[in-house]
């Protein structure tokens, strides 16, 4: 997984998701105004009775301040009356209801990082990029995933630009007149931008990853299914606070994109022929890993009893690489 930078989300993952009144965190109390709600009673009950206890704070104005608190916590719906004390069962009752609300479980987060191969170092950036709109307000969340969606489109843009540099352009630092070139033309670069940008095709890449049956909607609910992948990359982006490295692998390998490179020996990607071969032998497709290097890509591939590695200048051609030495492997085994 990609290593992530804690620093402005120190240990706000470090809960145990119990839904008690030890998990809560200023965080959960910032997301949910009726959890701060609940936790604002508890800290006046509590004061209350340390007041009451207290033998040496009795005068004129501790027992106006006490009839001012007693009054408050009268209104509050978690009160008893009779024994003067917060009813605990009815108050731990309603704030698990709220948590349960808010937290995606340890198992559902840990679900998703696995697909998309990314930890999160603050998780409520996950949640809410699968929080949709009227169960945001239904259950008192502030944000909900179209904010994040649109942080992500903006972010998609630039980074898809760069992979298809990488991939089909290059620099002649000895052609004066025109040092940049690309391999194939401007139209054939606008027809392979307009189809991995386009919302049909990233629905189609959300469905195919499994990530629709995370969202958290009401019936009420219209969304968008292009807007997980794009909220999940704006929350990937706003998590690692916008570097390049990560933005890039993250959007490469969520949107599935693989620019063709044939094969100079047979015309075919052997990145292709690897896939086929391994749907047609095992039923699935193989692991591809794609790490930055100090001078371009290193890419690999493992699984079914056999593995490929290579570098590259690209993304693409790094996976390309990998399989074709993957494929050499099979062969010496076979």
């Amino acid at each position: 997984m990609y290593e992530r930078n804690t620093d402005p989300w120190s240990n706000i993952n470090d809960i145990q998701r119990i839904y008690s009144s030890d998990d809560v965190t200023a965080a959960d109390r910032l997301a949910c105004p009726e959890i701060d709600r609940l936790m604002d009673i508890k800290e006046k009950a509590d004061a209350f009775l340390e007041l009451c206890e207290d033998d040496e704070f009795e005068d004129d104005l501790a027992d106006e301040y006490e009839e001012e608190m007693l009054e408050e916590l009268e209104e509050c719906g978690f009160w008893d009356d009779e024994s003067e004390e917060l009813d605990e069962e009815a108050w731990e009752y309603a704030l698990n209801v709220q948590m349960r609300k808010l937290k995606i479980g340890s198992e559902t987060v840990a679900e998703i990082e696995r697909i998309i191969d990314y930890e999160f170092a603050n998780e409520y950036l996950l949640r809410q990029a699968f929080t949709c709109d009227e169960y945001a307000k239904e259950n008192g969340c502030r944000g909900n995933l179209a904010e994040l969606a649109f942080v992500g489109e903006s972010v998609i843009g630039p980074v898809f630009s760069r992979l298809l540099t990488e991939h089909y352009m290059s620099v002649d630092i000895e052609n004066s007149s025109s040092p940049f070139s690309s391999s194939i033309n401007t139209e054939k670069l606008e027809e392979i931008r307009d189809r991995y940008t386009s919302s049909e095709y990233i629905e189609q890449r959300c469905n195919e990853i499994g990530l629709v049956k995370y969202l958290r909607k009401t019936a009420d609910d219209k969304v968008r299914t292009d807007d997980i992948i794009k909220a999940l990359i704006g929350a990937i982006a706003i998590d690692c606070r916008h570097d390049s490295v990560i933005c890039e692998k993250a959007i490469d390998e969520i949107m599935g994109i693989h620019f063709s490179t044939e094969d100079e020996e047979d015309d075919k990607d052997s990145f292709d022929i690897l896939n086929t071969w391994c749907m047609e032998n095992y039923g699935e497709l193989p692991k591809y890993k794609v790490f930055r290097t100090e001078n371009g890509y290193y890419g690999k591939v493992t699984g079914f009893g056999f593995g490929g590695a290579a570098n590259a200048v690209s993304r693409s051609k790094a996976r390309s690489a990998a399989a074709k030495a993957a494929l050499k492997n099979i062969k010496e085994l076979n």
